[in-house]
């Protein structure tokens, strides 16, 4: 006798989502209903952020979802969150659903950090003897105790992550849905987050997992989807389907220009219309050389008056693992200061004989004054830094590691 079939937790079936660009779409976040505010004159464009995907995640999978940026990843997980509606097919889940999508959403800004707590609790349906049974667990992972009687308000964006991760991980819902906002976070917390997302996956509940992180991907995630212009590439193990992804990622993109700009990276208060690798005499970049300076310089428009203008640079290694991030925060003309309406320019300079001879790729994230309206833009530019001889000398062999500096030495007869 054939043994039945278990029937999946999550079952997606022919599921489709358009947006049309220029209207107000209805289910939005409040991130993109800012920006929305800016395109309510454009002409109403159709765009499939989903289409045709059919997909079953069984009960106790922990499924890695990755893709470039604009490839669906969040629309997905925005619609099995029940956050949007799909506009063709069906999604079917079986159980409680916590996710974690955005910096700070389903808090209550004028709340504590404590008060939240029980509001998030009481929003998955769970008593308050269960969420008081819960609280101490809850309080200790974040690692905020301190600031627990404090409105989330003031919160920094990692302490938001903390304690929001916190909650969804420790309610105990059937299927935890996290987006890439873990990227906010410190590297220790997101060692701890990653082994705590493991310990659901063995107690026989769902995680899906959406990041840039290709080694948390291989190491957490026994599946995973490749998502690209709102389709499933690849759906199979983990390591495999990583490792195709990363094949098919082209090489040097100095240079990423917007002229539309409803696909232009941009918040409530900026747009960004240019980014791109320069020389010292501002000329975009061909080739990059391990022993040459160059420069980022990004383009953009403020919005809105009296906005302020915060970038971070992250650069990543092929398994997109951050290498170092640097904020313009010690930018002195305008960082911290309001800016008027208008075009500006940023650029980061960065030294020669530093970078190893490796490919990289490098995201950007912008933010308005006290890391509000965070958003941030992934592979945004990509390349690979040739080999030079000023660093290498006389040793002709691979040199390990993703940095290469020319340190000073210095030898004394004693």
């Amino acid at each position: 006798m054939a043994k039945n079939k278990i029937e999946p937790i999550i079952k997606i079936e022919n599921l489709g989502k358009k947006y049309m660009i220029g209207a107000k779409e209805r289910y939005y976040s409040l991130r993109d209903s800012f920006t929305n505010i800016f395109k309510k004159k454009q002409s109403k464009k159709e765009f499939w952020a989903l289409k045709n995907i059919n997909l079953e995640i069984k009960k106790g999978e922990i499924l890695g979802i990755i893709g470039t940026n604009g490839s669906g990843k969040s629309t997905l997980l925005k619609v099995i969150s029940r956050i949007t509606p799909p506009t063709t097919g069906r999604v079917g889940i079986k159980g409680k659903v916590a996710a974690l999508l955005e910096i700070g959403t389903g808090f209550h800004q004028e709340l504590t950090g404590r008060e939240n707590i029980f509001l998030s609790a009481a929003i998955l349906g769970m008593s308050r003897t269960e969420i008081t049974e819960k609280f101490d667990q809850i309080v200790e992972f974040s690692e905020i105790s301190q600031f627990l009687d404090t409105p989330v308000k003031r919160y920094s964006s990692g302490m938001y992550v903390r304690l929001a991760f916190s909650i969804a991980a420790h309610l105990d819902p059937d299927i935890l849905i996290i987006d890439e906002v873990l990227a906010v976070g410190d590297i220790n917390f997101q060692k701890k987050c990653l082994g705590r997302m493991s310990e659901i996956g063995q107690s026989d509940r769902t995680v899906l997992f959406v990041s840039h992180n290709m080694m948390a991907v291989k190491s957490l995630c026994g599946r995973a989807i490749w998502l690209d212009k709102g389709k499933i590439i690849m759906d199979g193990k983990a390591e495999e389907v990583v490792d195709q992804y990363i094949g098919n990622i082209g090489k040097n993109v100095f240079h990423r220009k917007w002229s539309n700009t409803c696909e232009a990276p941009q918040n409530a208060n900026m747009i960004i219309e240019g980014i791109r690798l320069v020389d010292c005499k501002g000329e975009t970049l061909k080739y990059l050389d391990i022993d040459t300076a160059f420069n980022v310089e990004i383009e953009y428009k403020i919005k809105k008056d009296r906005s302020h203008a915060g970038f971070n640079l992250m650069f990543f290694n092929k398994d997109n693992t951050c290498l170092l991030c640097n904020l313009n925060n010690f930018e002195k003309e305008w960082y911290g200061k309001p800016m008027t309406t208008g075009k500006y320019k940023s650029i980061c300079k960065i030294p020669g004989q530093f970078f190893n001879n490796r490919f990289f790729n490098l995201s950007l994230a912008f933010f308005n004054k006290g890391f509000s309206d965070f958003v941030r833009f992934d592979n945004i530019l990509k390349f690979e830094f040739g080999d030079g001889v000023v660093v290498r000398g006389d040793y002709l062999g691979e040199y390990d590691g993703l940095l290469r500096p020319k340190f000073e030495w210095e030898t004394k007869k004693q």
